[in-house]
């Protein structure tokens, strides 16, 4: 079992499942939630509020990761954010 902020979750449960939770996401896609929050956003998985919480669809984070190009998006992404943060005025 995989851990993330102090929660057990079964990776093998997790690839049966339609829905995920943020945390259960982050799990599965192995990223941080900063990072999936991002990549929800920018149209790359899909997610939505229900309730005040996120849910993830579970397919759109395979899709995402079966694309060709998922590793230089998440190179780019990273690079961006970095920049943002170190602007100086």
């Amino acid at each position: 079992m995989a851990k993330n902020k102090a929660i057990d979750i079964d990776l093998q449960a997790l690839q049966t499942m339609k829905w995920l939770t943020l945390q259960e996401a982050c799990v599965y896609a192995r990223v941080s939630e900063n990072t999936l929050s991002g990549l929800v956003k920018d149209g790359h998985i899909y997610g939505r509020l229900v309730g005040g919480k996120w849910i993830i669809d579970r397919q759109s984070i395979d899709d995402y990761y079966n694309a060709e190009r998922w590793q230089e998006q998440l190179a780019i992404m990273e690079i961006k954010r970095r920049y943002k943060r170190k602007v100086v005025i």
